[in-house]
């Protein structure tokens, strides 16, 4: 992907803390770990997903965003890139950015009422 195409790709955003559940929420979290404007991150849709393997369920997201990050900036060939949180040191806060959307990605989790 050149940094031309950059603004037209749709990205999928997984193992999203739980408390990051808006599109705001995920706007900021993703902009903070790229170093991005907030508005540089357009965010389409958040749904809580439980991967089979996973013993934690997570939110996943849509998004789009408006610019080339510095931090994929050399890696803009790749698909598929792992995000640490900044603060935190565990497996499981690692952010996985994608732009393959292999397996399943939920777009909607209503309220159970």
């Amino acid at each position: 992907m050149n940094a031309a195409d950059w603004s037209c790709k749709v990205f999928r955003l997984r193992r999203l803390p739980g408390q990051v559940s808006t599109p705001a929420a995920v706007a900021s979290l993703l902009s903070s770990v790229l170093d991005l404007p907030s508005d540089h991150v357009v965010v389409y849709s958040v749904a809580w997903t439980h991967e089979i393997f996973m013993e934690v369920p997570f939110n996943v997201a849509t998004l789009q965003m408006k610019s080339v990050p510095l931090g994929l900036q050399q890696n803009l060939a790749d698909n598929e890139w792992l995000l640490p949180i900044p603060g935190r040191n565990t497996a499981d806060d690692v952010l996985i950015l994608d732009t393959h959307f292999e397996g399943i990605t939920i777009l909607h989790d209503p309220v159970p009422s």
